[in-house]
């Protein structure tokens, strides 16, 4: 029974049981509960939406920039192997950009140990 089928609170019937009373309240807090969950989930959506985009294009930019961190190594390498080889050149580049990531991988931890 819907909200707008239920008669009027302030008349009801006194030969109604405690029984069919509380049957009443346990379905006005259901249809509460449902009611609160339904607009939980409509404000998240609406406020989420803003995010979502943004999210899109960092993750665009984040493409471009992993091509250019690549484009980076290789030009390193290239410029290094002209000095000591090939090889040489792949190493030192890739020891330099682990090196790196390391750094920052140790900052991003320390600021989350910051935070709890």
């Amino acid at each position: 029974m819907s909200v707008a089928e239920r008669p009027d609170p302030q008349n009801f019937d006194p030969d109604d049981t405690i029984g069919d009373l509380m049957g009443r309240v346990v379905e006005d807090a259901r249809e509460l509960a449902e009611a609160e969950v339904n607009y939980i989930k409509v404000k998240v959506k609406s406020e989420a939406r803003p995010y979502k985009e943004a999210a899109i294009w960092f993750g665009i930019a984040a493409v471009f920039a992993i091509a250019a961190l690549v484009a980076f190594a290789v030009g390193i390498t290239l410029a290094l192997a002209t000095l000591i080889g090939p090889l040489g050149g792949g190493v030192v580049a890739t020891v330099l950009l682990l090196g790196a990531a390391g750094l920052f991988a140790t900052v991003g931890k320390k600021k989350l140990e910051g935070r709890s």
